[in-house]
């Protein structure tokens, strides 16, 4: 699962067990248990944990190795990789929202 992400994530924020516990409203022990992969996080909350930690959540989830992630102000996006800001720009293309 995901618990060995969320603790270097956590360890390099300098943050502790319980201070991560308290953002998400969990106790240090079921925090505890979230990095030892006994227990699962619901989808809101590895969001909050991606947009604090500044990645995405499919490196949380581990389907990627790609940790940083590029914000995109327009349309509200959240791009993982340079392929995908390409797709959204030919997206873009294709609607005539912005020209080649």
């Amino acid at each position: 699962m995901y618990g060995e992400r969320l603790q270097k994530l956590r360890i390099e924020h300098g943050l502790t067990k319980k201070e991560v516990a308290e953002g998400l409203g969990l106790t240090p022990e079921e925090y505890q248990e979230v990095e030892q992969n006994e227990r699962s996080l619901s989808l809101d909350k590895i969001e909050f944990l991606a947009s604090y930690y500044e990645t995405s959540t499919r490196y949380i989830l581990g389907t990627t190795q790609k940790k940083q992630v590029s914000k995109v102000i327009d349309l509200g996006l959240v791009l993982m990789n340079r392929e995908e800001s390409e797709h959204v720009r030919a997206i873009k293309r294709h609607m005539g929202l912005v020209k080649s």
